[in-house]
């Protein structure tokens, strides 16, 4: 936790503020140097540190339980789902559908690599030429 901290520049007031109260910053000054048992640090505790360290609650979660960040799956999914919770309900339909329509781009992308071929500036599919090694 302090190397996050220490990586965005965030001191332990700005923490504790950012937590919207839910963490003071003695507390985290004792997270970061293991003063109290990871096991120990409630969950509204955890939920607040997330908030101000702004990173995901997941990734805070479980970092608290002893996982190290290589044993996350992927960070980048966990701020994924973090930003799609932020999102207005109205909004989470377009979010889905700009997903969706990536995941179709993603999959034409593939089936033309393994075809052969691009679509140049204009639009039009052709066939590439392979590079020699």
């Amino acid at each position: 936790m302090k190397r996050v901290r220490a990586q965005k520049g965030f001191s332990l007031k700005l923490v504790e503020d950012q937590s919207n109260g839910r963490i003071d910053k003695s507390y985290v000054n004792q997270i970061e140097n293991r003063a109290v048992l990871s096991e120990s640090i409630s969950l509204k505790k955890l939920s607040g540190l997330a908030e101000g360290l702004q990173e995901p609650e997941e990734v805070v979660v479980a970092v608290a339980r002893g996982k190290l960040p290589s044993d996350i799956k992927d960070l980048r999914e966990l701020k994924l789902i973090e930003d799609w919770r932020s999102l207005p309900p109205s909004q989470r339909d377009d979010a889905e559908a700009f997903m969706q329509l990536l995941k179709l781009k993603a999959a034409r992308l593939n089936e033309n690599r393994r075809a052969g071929t691009q679509k140049n500036s204009d639009g039009v599919t052709q066939k590439v030429k392979k590079k020699r090694a």
